[in-house]
């Protein structure tokens, strides 16, 4: 890891590129959009604005606030998305163009990481023992896994309530009275609650939920919780925004959004 930037020396855009594409281990994913770099703004960096995803909202509260450089979860340029500049992404890009600021997106890779990801975050905070990746994307796994000192589900949902700051979207309580295992998967990835219960897992938690997933938590006998796609990837990428303010002295800010989803 770099050491923090002191002094007067500047930190530059290219040197967090740097560290993040490192630190996040870039060349080591596949993706369905670009990662790292996706606009290139000014050399030097001196406010570090973070988010969930890209959006006009966004990155129009961060300019007005001086943001150099724009750090995301979900950015842009998606495979799923068609190839011309005009509507939403030309407001975007017009903004982030005309403040000469920089987008940085780390999508898979952050959900994966073991330190800062989303995944990882909710592991060590809800006291997993012998966490292990779980559920691959892309050829690599991204979620995590792991044992329990038995606990009451309704203790379980408070406990993960209070570490994502809010109550779960959808509740689908069709397991066991206590639980002694969990697996996470941030996102939109309901459908790994029948994983969940192939591995003789108790609990599955993840973002959002579909109309599929009611039958499944209830057939296989899984509790299944959905904080929504925005709150479970919250607390990644605001994190890795802290990581960076501390390794190179700049002021970082994260942005909220209202997303309810």
């Amino acid at each position: 890891m770099l050491s923090k930037v002191i002094g007067f020396e500047m930190v530059t855009r290219d040197s967090i590129l740097q560290f993040l594409d490192e630190y996040l281990e870039k060349s080591a994913f596949s993706d369905y959009l670009p990662i790292g770099l996706l606009v290139e703004g000014k050399p030097e960096v001196c406010k570090v604005a973070t988010g969930v995803s890209a959006s006009a909202e966004l990155f129009e509260s961060a300019v007005a606030w001086g943001a150099d450089l724009i750090l995301v979860h979900h950015g842009m340029f998606w495979d799923s998305e068609e190839r011309v500049v005009r509507g939403h992404i030309k407001r975007r890009l017009k903004t982030l163009l005309a403040a000469d600021v920089t987008l940085v997106g780390y999508h898979l890779p952050l959900d994966a990481h073991p330190e800062v990801g989303n995944n990882a975050l909710f592991a060590k905070g809800m006291g997993f023992l012998e966490p292990e990746p779980f559920i691959e994307y892309k050829g690599r796994k991204i979620g995590y896994r792991g044992k329990l000192p038995a606990v009451p589900f309704e203790e379980f949902v408070k406990r993960a309530s209070a570490f994502y700051g809010a109550e779960p979207k959808v509740t689908f309580a069709c397991g066991k009275a206590e639980i002694t295992s969990c697996a996470v998967v941030s996102g939109g990835a309901w459908e790994h609650v029948l994983d969940t219960a192939q591995a003789g897992i108790d609990c599955y938690v993840t973002g959002s939920a579909d109309e599929p997933a009611y039958h499944l938590a209830r057939e296989l006998g899984v509790h299944f919780l959905a904080f929504g796609h925005y709150c479970s990837e919250r607390l990644g990428i605001m994190r890795l925004g802290e990581l960076v303010a501390e390794t190179f002295g700049v002021e970082a800010r994260f942005f909220e959004s209202e997303n309810p989803l």
